[in-house]
């Protein structure tokens, strides 16, 4: 049966992590298309995630909404979609008033924000007569679990195919390919950041949507675990923080390492929305916020870094080891920071 995968731009989900998922269906069904919503920079992620034969739409700002005559147009071209999987709520939302009669799948990475929650709850309501059937799959099964509390029906709500088949925990086989990673590169990358010194410690703040994290949040982290660093020398030992330019408050934190301490740097990165190509050249992974790191968690567990959670514990459910992974006890800097700086310590007396 062929399915058409359908995502908007304008989706925190339209990222190369997400992609990659995307991409492994289409493997898995050749028949099947990827058809995107936006311009040349949601093109430019499909590719980064090895998918080179996606159909693309140009609608404004990237949201599906804004593209409805377009989509029509766009499926009276292209005819024979058996089923249509969606991976945003914008999508969905086109999908059911272009293609009624198609059934239609939402698959969810990302928890959706209470406006995205209330319009996805109007378009599944059960007590509305006409409602569509839409078979919703979470990322995991706390995911699953939140949804059905904020109003979801239960019956209407699963785990991703994809996790289903892997038998390990949720996503952690299912959205990471091993051989994308480019381990031979780590001198290569930390010289593009200007990190000379291997002593010198880089941290990765992840997320697999640059505006799911907080660069400040991050930036406070590092400084604070780096502040009575010392190298064998006695000489102070500063820490490099890789955010990526889309990160939220990316400025202040910027700001926030200079006034605090010379010794600490952060470098931007738009690389690391695709992890696998700049994970080989950092020392370890931070996550902070509500879905902190993401399908991105998963990358760095592969390039067998250790991994700093902020009060997450249903992010550990996207890795099946858990055992380089460090869970602050609470969304108070200080305590994350407290085990970044114990183990920064340890990796620098191994």
């Amino acid at each position: 049966m062929p399915t058409l995968h359908l995502i908007d731009a304008d989706s925190t989900q339209a990222c190369p992590a997400v992609l990659v998922v995307i991409a492994q269906a289409l493997k898995a069904c050749p028949e099947n298309q990827l058809l995107l919503l936006g311009g040349e920079p949601l093109a430019k992620h499909a590719r980064a995630a090895g998918i080179d034969n996606a159909c693309r739409l140009a609608v404004p700002y990237g949201r599906a909404l804004l593209g409805l005559v377009a989509l029509r147009r766009w499926l009276k071209c292209n005819p024979g979609c058996d089923h249509v999987r969606c991976w945003s709520i914008g999508a969905l939302t086109a999908a059911t008033l272009v293609m009624r009669r198609a059934p239609k799948s939402l698959t969810l990475v990302h928890t959706p924000s209470d406006r995205q929650l209330l319009q996805l709850c109007r378009l599944t309501n059960q007590h509305n007569p006409r409602r569509e059937s839409v078979q919703i799959a979470a990322r995991s099964q706390s995911m699953r679990d939140r949804l059905i509390a904020r109003g979801l029906g239960a019956e209407s709500v699963t785990v991703m195919p994809e996790v289903a088949r892997s038998g390990a925990q949720e996503l952690a086989g299912a959205g990471v390919d091993h051989a994308m990673i480019q381990r031979d590169r780590r001198q290569e990358l930390r010289r593009s950041w200007g990190v000379n010194d291997e002593r010198r410690p880089v941290i990765a703040l992840l997320s697999d949507h640059p505006d799911l994290t907080d660069a400040l949040g991050g930036a406070t982290i590092a400084c604070l675990a780096g502040e009575t660093l010392t190298n064998p020398d006695a000489s102070p030992a500063g820490v490099t923080l890789l955010t990526h330019p889309g990160h939220r408050r990316r400025r202040h934190a910027q700001e926030y390492l200079v006034n605090q301490d010379h010794h600490h740097h952060i470098v931007q990165d738009d690389r690391l929305g695709c992890p696998w190509l700049v994970l080989p050249g950092c020392d370890a992974a931070l996550a902070i916020g509500p879905d902190a790191g993401g399908l991105s968690l998963a990358w760095a567990s592969a390039c067998g870094l250790p991994i700093i959670l902020q009060a997450n514990g249903c992010a550990l459910e996207d890795l099946s080891d858990t055992q380089n992974v460090l869970l602050s006890p609470s969304p108070q800097h200080k305590d994350a920071a407290h085990l970044l700086h114990g183990l920064l310590v340890e990796s620098a007396l191994a």
